[in-house]
């Protein structure tokens, strides 16, 4: 006779090793599960870097073309060649443009960036040699050109020196040159051609000309040649006697125009030549005080006087 239980033992196994079976599975379904979800999360981790990457690398070209600009104008404003330069710009700006093309997932392109950022960085630091280089020339174009102005205004400093002093000295020479009148004689000739000197004063009724004598003095410094020499009569009021039909007419000296009653040319030459004026009053002469004054060159070179009762 079969035993009734046998039946129920199979089935129970069975059923067992089907919970076993379910149970491995979602072990093995789990763990694939948990691999997949490491993939996803190592790529999205790996993505995210590369587009930091990226976007660091955008930051960097942009800087780089800052800091670019700023050099050309610096060599620019210190006379430096900014060809290279230039160039270098717009190499910078395709590599900016492709970088703003770029994709999250193109890695070669990133590196490709990357490395574009370092040299740009190494040239940049090269072009801060060149700066310096510059700079240094700018500041020793500076102080030479400092010491050659200074030289220079030392120099026109000398220069005036030595010619306010030659202008000195031939102010010097110059005055020394001027001739003097020595020994200034005034008298009076009477209507007979007798002439009176000496007086106190003389009676207006018995002058008819007025004589007046000196000699030029000695002077080494003067030129040799035809001096104009001046008589000036200054009657009592002030006036000068000059008659242009007398001899008398204009001349400058001492910085003004002036009048003059007689006017000789005399040769001098190193010696004292005596010079005689004889004027012939044209109209009776006022009672009273007058002077008596002698040019030569523009300067008085001597005096005298003379008094009419």
């Amino acid at each position: 006779m079969a035993d009734p239980g046998t039946p129920r033992k199979s089935r129970g196994g069975i059923f067992f090793l089907i919970i076993i079976l379910l149970v491995l599975l979602n072990v093995v379904m789990w763990y694939f599960n948990v691999n997949s979800r490491k993939e996803v999360e190592v790529k999205d981790t790996a993505l995210a870097q590369k587009e930091d990457e990226l976007k660091v690398a955008r930051v960097q070209l942009d800087s780089i073309k800052s800091v670019l600009n700023d050099k050309i104008a610096e060599v620019a404003k210190l006379g430096g060649d900014t060809t290279e330069l230039h160039n270098m710009m717009r190499k910078l700006e395709r590599d900016l443009k492709s970088a703003r093309g770029a994709r999250t997932g193109d890695i070669r392109k990133i590196k490709e960036l990357a490395e574009r950022v370092e040299e740009y960085e190494e040239e940049l630091g090269k072009r801060d040699e060149e700066i310096a280089k510059l700079k240094a020339e700018r500041d020793q174009m500076f102080e030479d050109n400092k010491s050659l102005k200074t030289n220079m205004a030392a120099r026109e400093d000398s220069i005036a020196a030595m010619s306010r002093h030659t202008k000195d000295l031939a102010d010097k020479v110059a005055t020394a040159a001027i001739l003097r009148a020595e020994n200034v004689k005034v008298s009076t000739i009477d209507a007979k051609g007798k002439e009176h000197g000496g007086e106190a004063s003389y009676r207006a009724k018995k002058v008819d000309k007025i004589k007046v004598s000196f000699n030029l003095a000695e002077n080494k410094l003067a030129k040799v040649e035809n001096k104009d020499v001046y008589l000036v009569v200054q009657a009592p009021d002030g006036t000068t006697l000059s008659d242009l039909s007398l001899g008398g007419g204009s001349f400058s000296a001492d910085g003004k125009e002036l009048q003059y009653t007689s006017k000789q040319s005399v040769l001098y030459e190193y010696t004292k030549p005596g010079v005689v004026f004889v004027y012939g009053k044209g109209s009776p002469l006022a009672a009273g005080g007058y002077n008596v004054e002698i040019y030569c060159e523009g300067t008085k070179i001597g005096t005298g006087s003379f008094a009419i009762k």
